[in-house]
């Protein structure tokens, strides 16, 4: 179960907004809502900011109704980094959550040599036992937030979704690797009222060390959908939907609003039972 909780917020950090990097001194904020089942399940958020050379994402991440009964999660990510050459270098990644009463918070900082300085509350148990993660693998990885907008700048260069994106996200290394599905036409459904072309992006995370021993066999090989379209006219291109196996059912997420410099709009069209 922890590994595909793991699993599933590595790829909607990501989904939420690959491609929404935002032009220098200009924000965006996103917020997404999940169904699983026909019951609303997750409420997701997203701020992107670049300003005076630095950029900053935050996500806010938490669990909506029976879940929230159920298991009561809900997550908050920072990211920290200076834009160099038009490349981004992170200097902080934090990252507090809650399952049920229990809490944790994680900070990582890359060094001068290429590894991380990581502090974890609680401290990592003595037992654990996970993957070994080879030390010269974390050289370029960046933090999940880091890598999402990386991911963006990739796309708005290069025009495909086609990459292969380096992670170190404090305990796990992974590759997030990008595939491109072309453009496909999106009908409305009773949870959105978006409807339109969009570009079909699949993602699966490719593995590398740092998993908990008991669980790394699970979840290898799904592919996780985005689409993405432009919401609002002029707009840079987002996810409007994104589609999860999790493993223990699938979930999909759609773009509930948007505000940027082009203006902001609802696109939610929530069930009457919701």
């Amino acid at each position: 179960m922890m590994a595909t909780t793991a699993r599933f917020l590595a790829f909607v950090a990501l989904a939420a907004a690959a491609l929404a990097g935002p032009a220098a001194g200009q924000s965006l904020r996103l917020g997404y809502e999940a169904y699983a089942g026909g019951l609303h399940v997750m409420s997701f958020g997203i701020r992107v900011e670049e300003t005076g050379g630095e950029y900053r994402v935050a996500t806010d991440l938490r669990t909506r109704g029976l879940a929230d009964l159920l298991v009561g999660m809900h997550l908050d990510s920072h990211a920290f980094g200076t834009v160099r050459r038009g490349d981004l270098v992170p200097f902080r990644y934090l990252s507090q959550s809650r399952f049920g009463r229990r809490s944790s918070s994680l900070l990582v900082e890359p060094r001068q040599d290429g590894g991380f300085f990581v502090q974890a509350t609680p401290p990592r148990a003595a037992d654990e036992r996970r993957t070994p993660v080879p030390v010269a693998s974390l050289s370029g990885a960046v933090d999940p937030l880091t890598a999402m907008l990386r991911a963006s700048r990739t796309v708005a260069a290069s025009g495909t979704c086609r990459q292969r994106v380096p992670v170190f996200d404090g305990r796990r290394r992974y590759d997030l690797v990008f595939a491109d599905d072309g453009v496909h036409r999106l009908a409305a459904t009773r949870y959105s009222r978006f409807a339109g072309p969009a570009r079909l992006c699949r993602v699966r995370q490719e593995r590398i060390g740092g998993f908990l021993v008991e669980e790394d066999g699970e979840d290898i090989g799904r592919e996780s959908l985005l689409w993405i379209a432009s919401p609002l006219p002029e707009a840079l291109p987002v996810p409007v939907r994104v589609e999860v196996d999790t493993g223990w059912g699938g979930l999909t997420i759609h773009l509930d609003e948007v505000e940027s410099e082009w203006g902001s709009v609802r696109l939610a069209r929530r069930p009457a039972a919701d």
